[in-house]
């Protein structure tokens, strides 16, 4: 029977697109939100008068140009094109993020260039003679496409102060989804191609959108949307207690002040499949303790306030592994109004452990230790700073261990049996997704709602596209 009443538990951009869809459609749809605000990991923070986003999120029309489409129609003169000026800092030096290429090695020092290019040189040629043998361990992946010195120079050490955990510790499948591997041919064709960085500059500027007032505008639109439907409620600082489940399909959502009756609803779970899990009364064991091996890296995000009208003049700059933070975003007084006229702001994303004392020490006590490495790649004085402000996410990236596969089949397997509960998105796939490709799921599950088609199926295909496991 077709159900046309849907719970929706967060109020990030999946949950959010989805219940606008569904509701613009004709069906009664309530959004339940643990924070006091909407948009998840895509949010922004108004400081005074003062946006910062929780680290950079771009829109490329490289993925998905249909969303690209759907938002600039959505945002008229919101949504618009922005020129990412993009950086990697490596070996004391700034070069284009986008145009590394065979420029990596140009960074290296004579004797590092000279063993690292023999040594990818050779690697690449094993393996175009024997082919490469199958892992599971990303260290090993690596290697085995780059050779060992870059993996001792660079995608080693980066890698763990991304993942905060051994390579050899994690799956191959994050250099699958997250490491580009480039021929030599490939290499030689784009010097060969590019020789002015101008013209790559011209092709990232045409190719990016972000949203005037910071990336949590999307979000807002899409919630007071919703809170002027008659036939939608969003329900913020609502934290779930637990789910009702009677061993076939879950009967309800179980809020400190009230119990949503959910027996004859569909519940779509945007929220961390770990929590969803442990949320749910009854679970088996086993299911149970396979949840609680989920693991995630967690990211303190600095936000600093400037007297400076410029800082460096970089939107974006990505950080080699010896410093603690991975990446600096700036924002200067332009047409997206994040900062006020004269002014501008960093926002500097440290990837940490809760137990690391960058994690616990204060804001002041932060700034003071990283701002003498900041300023070996651009000059900031004490004097210059207003103040700053940090925000913690606790799931904002999935880690995905050697057997993190096997996890996933357990949770999952129980989901897909259990009768009118799915989990989608970024949290509820665990998965790598940006907010263009969260926008294009939840488009497409409600057209499955809508057209009255089998979720399981849609469940069934996104662990496949995603994670290739067939439930």
């Amino acid at each position: 029977m077709k159900k046309k009443e849907i719970i929706i538990l967060g109020a990030g951009i999946t949950g959010l697109v989805t219940a606008w869809k569904l509701a613009k459609s004709g069906y009664k749809v309530t959004v339940i939100e643990k924070e006091k605000y909407p948009g998840g990991l895509a949010g922004t923070v108004d400081w005074d008068g003062w946006k910062f986003d929780f680290g950079t999120h771009n829109f490329s029309s490289k993925n998905h140009k249909e969303i690209i489409e759907f938002y600039k129609e959505l945002l008229p003169g919101e949504f618009i094109p922005r020129e990412l000026n993009a950086k990697l800092f490596i070996f004391g030096k700034l070069i284009n993020l986008d145009y590394i290429g065979a420029h990596f090695f140009y960074m290296l020092s004579l004797p590092n260039m000279i063993k690292a290019g023999i040594d990818f040189f050779l690697t690449r040629l094993r393996a175009f003679l024997f082919g490469i043998k199958y892992t599971e361990r990303l260290d090993v992946w690596i290697k085995q496409r780059f050779g060992k010195v870059l993996y001792g120079i660079y995608f080693g050490p980066y890698i763990e102060r991304i993942q905060k955990k051994n390579p050899s510790e994690l799956s191959k499948d994050v250099g699958d989804k997250k490491i580009p591997v480039f021929c030599l041919r490939d290499y030689i064709k784009r010097e060969l191609t590019f020789k002015k960085k101008e013209k790559i500059q011209e092709v990232i500027k045409n190719n990016m959108f972000y949203i005037k007032n910071g990336y949590g505008e999307l979000s807002k639109f899409f919630f007071n949307e919703l809170s002027n439907m008659n036939n939608a409620e969003v329900y913020l600082g609502s934290e779930i207690k637990s789910i009702g489940y009677d061993g076939k399909k879950v009967k309800s959502i179980n809020l400190e002040d009230r119990k949503i009756d959910a027996s004859e609803k569909n519940v779509l779970s945007t929220i961390p499949v770990d929590v969803l899990a442990n949320l749910i009364d009854n679970i088996p064991s086993e299911v149970k303790e396979s949840a609680e091996k989920f693991e995630y890296t967690k990211l303190r995000v600095l936000f600093v306030r400037t007297k400076l009208e410029k800082i460096s003049g970089f939107s974006q700059i990505s950080v080699e592994a010896k410093y603690p933070f991975s990446r600096v975003s700036e924002s200067n007084y332009d047409e997206f109004n994040l900062v006020p006229e004269g002014h501008s702001s960093l926002t500097i994303e440290l990837p940490l452990n809760d137990t690391d004392e960058l994690w616990k020490i204060s804001n002041e006590e932060l700034l003071e230790k990283i701002l003498p490495q900041y300023n070996d790649i651009c000059e900031l004085k004490k004097e210059d700073i207003i103040d700053c402000r940090t925000v913690y996410l606790h799931y904002a990236n999935p880690r995905m261990i050697i057997n993190y596969k096997e996890i996933l089949k357990s949770v999952f397997g129980f989901i897909y049996n259990t009768g009118n509960l799915y989990s989608i998105g970024r949290q509820g796939l665990f998965t790598y997704i940006n907010a263009d490709g969260c926008t294009r799921m939840a488009l497409d599950l409600a057209d499955a709602i809508i057209d009255d088609k089998s979720l399981k199926d849609f469940q069934k295909k996104l662990m496949f596209d995603f994670h290739e496991i067939e439930l």
